[in-house]
């Protein structure tokens, strides 16, 4: 019958003290816990790469200071974009992510760091995190094997250990996957999720990592409850917690989020890089003007005093400390109307980020980490360009109550 498994096993006397989080140590508290999810670029001799180390080391330490300024408990590197996974990455992958851990370590001396590399490679993992100075790894097949995209992955739990014993990483904490997320688990159909967290916790993980079946997707809070109920050390949520869904995982020690902040909390700079690309990559916006139209003046001046700064961009006789009403009196007496791109580039960063929300709900499918691969994906969709192109208009035309003009 499924979910009786074998008997659970206990273990000899109590878990040892490692076996939890150690406030305020490694995370600082004890309940909800947010670690945040720094996505590395793919990384120099995987199918993707792109980038040089030394701007993908960049683009990291850019989104960990994001991450740090937004007040996460911890964060975890991540080797995502080194599709498709393999389950023996070579030493060039190892010694990436250590420079990349190391980097992200001066950037946050004083956050939770950990690391996980992509596929299952546990102990390529506890050496970058020694070297590193991090504070813990997320495994992958730690217990039970499992049929994953990249193959079978076999139980590690007591290879890991041992060879974290004989580098002398035993302050390296092992947060360990169960029933891990794009996955088949019919050779274990008869082990139920608890049973995999009970089997982590007699194998000595420090916690476990409980996800939805794929990234982005929740996993289910009435498998949290029966988790939390099975065992003594940290429960995580790995996947799919959102503004939507955060209260059904409060009971959770950390969770882990990646994709919610890859698209809602983005740095500054690479909001204003998509911009940018929404700006120049299409050649109907190209040729498109824009001015306030006098009906929205009543609106403009009731509450937008630092949009019309945005949209003023400097028009000569202009003060930059300017009152309201000059401000607006300069932009209604040059009677002209302004390029899109100018407009949206001069924009103060709260409009940027309206602009942004509605975009990313189009571009949050793809695969993207800089503005160049944005860019070349995007030229690529006519579907996407109008529908981007749409996103554009309408921002336009309700957000900034503008008029709209084409040149011929």
């Amino acid at each position: 019958m499924a979910g009786r498994g074998p008997p659970r096993r206990t273990a000899p006397g109590p878990l040892p003290a490692r076996g939890a989080m150690r406030p305020p140590g490694l995370l600082g508290r004890l309940r909800a816990a947010v670690i945040g999810v720094v996505h590395v670029a793919a990384l120099p001799g995987t199918p993707r790469s792109s980038l040089p180390l030394t701007q993908i080391i960049d683009q990291a330490c850019q989104e960990a200071e994001a991450y740090k300024d937004a007040g996460v408990d911890g964060l975890i590197v991540e080797n995502m974009h080194d599709l498709p996974y393999t389950v023996c990455p070579g030493p060039e992958v190892t010694a990436a992510m250590t420079v990349i851990s190391a980097a992200v370590r001066q950037t946050c001396p004083h956050l939770a760091l950990g690391v996980q590399i992509l596929c299952a490679a546990n102990q390529q993992a506890i050496a970058v995190a020694l070297a590193a100075g991090l504070d813990f790894i997320r495994a992958e097949g730690f217990v039970f094997s499992h049929v994953a995209d990249e193959g079978i992955i076999n139980a590690c739990a007591g290879n890991l250990l041992r060879y974290r014993k004989q580098v002398g990483a035993e302050n390296i904490q092992i947060f360990a996957d169960i029933k891990k997320k794009h996955s088949a688990h019919a050779l274990t159909a008869d082990v139920s999720v608890s049973e995999t967290a009970a089997a982590a916790e007699l194998f000595l993980a420090d916690g476990v990592v409980l996800t939805g079946t794929a990234t982005g997707l929740p996993a289910h809070p009435q498998e949290l409850k029966e988790v939390k109920h099975a065992v003594k050390i940290p429960v995580l949520i790995g996947s799919g917690v959102t503004l939507e869904n955060v209260r059904n995982y409060l009971d959770a020690n950390a969770l882990i989020i990646g994709s919610t902040f890859l698209w809602h909390s983005k740095p500054l700079s690479m909001r204003n890089q998509l911009s940018k690309g929404l700006c120049n990559t299409f050649s109907p916006v190209k040729g498109m003007k824009a001015a306030v139209k006098h009906s929205g003046l009543g609106a403009l001046m009731a509450g937008a005093t630092a949009f019309i700064g945005g949209l003023m961009g400097g028009p000569p006789g202009i003060a930059v400390g300017g009152a309201f009403g000059g401000l607006l009196g300069a932009w209604m007496t040059s009677g002209q109307f302004r390029p899109v791109p100018q407009i949206l580039l001069e924009l103060p960063p709260a409009e940027q980020q309206k602009l942004y929300d509605e975009a990313i709900v189009i571009l949050r499918r793809l695969d993207w980490t800089d503005i160049a691969q944005l860019t070349a994906l995007v030229m690529g969709n006519a579907s996407l360009q109008q529908k981007l192109t749409a996103v554009l208009i309408n921002y336009l035309t309700k957000e900034l109550r503008a008029e709209i003009q084409y040149r011929e």
